[in-house]
């Protein structure tokens, strides 16, 4: 009898570790994906910016409760990838907030009517200043970062593994 339970709640543990790491995961690249379309897309300025930083802040809430699943998840096996899983989850934010400072740049100054659209030629400028004066940094950051949610998502496989093993055992 005892040992049945020990088995139910190891099996337990393990499908949340797994569901744990798989909803950090996959809230980042959400993220990373929207923050990297609006980045190259010259267009972006002449649409609803709104919402496009909607969507990313509804990603963004999850994202804080993946995190700390996710990095309690990990912190049973590596202490320090559990740090890592909290600093790439707040890079994930900062390059959220680069993206909505290149965005509203890219609108230019000043509001416009609602149904009001600039001169293509004016998105086009408003676009580059943007582009030259945090657009560059903001895709640099998405880079980055991307680079360090797939690293750590490679780093992860273990853990993961190990949780199916123990799911199917």
């Amino acid at each position: 009898m005892l040992r049945r339970l020990k088995d139910y709640f190891v099996k337990k543990q393990a499908q949340l570790t797994v569901d744990s790491l798989s909803a950090w995961h996959s809230s980042c690249r959400q993220v990373l994906e929207a923050c990297g379309e609006a980045l190259h897309d010259q267009t972006i300025a002449s649409g609803d910016i709104g919402v496009i930083l909607d969507k990313m802040d509804k990603e963004l809430f999850a994202l804080r409760n993946y995190t700390a699943d996710a990095s309690n998840a990990v912190k049973r096996s590596d202490r320090r990838l559990a740090k890592r899983v909290k600093q790439a989850s707040e890079n994930v934010y900062k390059m959220r907030n680069g993206t909505a400072r290149f965005l509203i740049r890219c609108q230019g100054p000043g509001r416009l009517a609602v149904g009001e659209q600039l001169e293509e030629g004016a998105m086009q400028v408003y676009y580059q200043r943007a582009l030259d004066e945090v657009g560059i940094m903001a895709r640099q950051a998405q880079g980055q970062v991307d680079g360090e949610v797939s690293q750590l998502w490679q780093e992860m496989q273990a853990i993961l593994s190990e949780a199916k093993k123990q799911i199917l055992d």
